[in-house]
C-alpha cells in the first residue's frame, strides 16, 4: 500500500456551444461550471481531508470561430479530442487509490462516459504511452460497432497490451467479455 495522500480527480464536461469561462453574466453560467466552481480544493468533511483536483472542460463549438461554432457544433467533429483531454487530465494526475468523479452535460455527459469506459477497458495510460491513445480510442470504438466474432477477438487482442497487468500505467484492469462500446 502507498503512503501517498488519497485524491478525487473530478472532470466537468461541459455541453455543446457551452463556454461558462468566457460568460460575463453569473446567471449565465452553466451547471456545469457551477458544479466545477463549487467545489473546493479539499474536502475536509471527513475524518481525514481529501484533496481534489477539478478540471472544467468547455463544450464542443464553443470557440468564438466560425468552423468551431458551426461545424465543429453541428457535427460533433472534435468530440474524439475532447474524450483524449478528459481522459488524459485524469491520467496524468491519477495515482492508485484515487477517487475519479466524472460529469458531463449533453455531449460532454457522452464525454464522461467515454473517458469512464476506456478507463474500465484500458485503465490509466501512463504520460508515454498517451501517444497511442488514438490508435486505443479508435479500437475500441471499431469494437463497440462489431458482432463478427473474428473481428472482436482481433481488436481484443489488440487492446490487451494496453489492459494485461503487466503492462506500463497504471490501475489496469481485464477486458470484460461483455464490454460495450458504443
Amino acid at each position: 500500500m502507498t503512503n501517498s495522500i488519497k485524491k478525487r480527480i473530478v472532470v466537468c464536461c461541459d455541453g455543446t456551444w457551452q463556454d461558462g469561462l468566457i460568460v460575463k453574466e453569473r446567471w449565465k453560467y452553466t451547471n456545469i461550471l457551477k458544479l466545477s466552481r463549487a467545489l473546493n480544493h479539499v474536502d475536509v468533511r471527513g475524518e481525514v481531508p481529501v484533496p481534489q483536483i477539478v478540471f472544467y472542460q468547455n463544450g464542443i463549438g464553443s470557440s468564438p470561430n466560425f468552423y468551431s461554432e458551426y461545424v465543429q457544433g453541428a457535427t460533433g467533429s472534435s468530440l474524439g479530442e475532447k474524450i483524449q483531454e478528459a481522459y488524459a487530465f485524469v491520467a496524468q494526475n491519477y495515482s492508485p487509490g484515487d477517487e475519479i468523479f466524472l460529469f458531463g452535460f449533453s455531449r460532454g455527459a457522452y464525454t464522461a462516459r467515454m473517458v469512464a469506459m476506456l478507463i474500465g477497458v484500458i485503465g490509466m495510460l501512463d504520460k508515454t504511452n498517451m501517444d497511442h491513445f488514438g490508435e486505443i480510442f479508435v479500437t475500441c470504438q471499431k469494437l463497440g460497432r462489431t458482432t463478427d466474432a473474428a473481428e472482436i477477438a482481433r481488436l481484443k487482442a489488440q487492446l490487451e497490451s494496453w489492459n494485461s497487468p503487466a503492462s506500463d500505467g497504471k490501475g489496469r484492469t481485464k477486458l470484460a467479455s461483455n464490454t460495450s462500446i458504443k
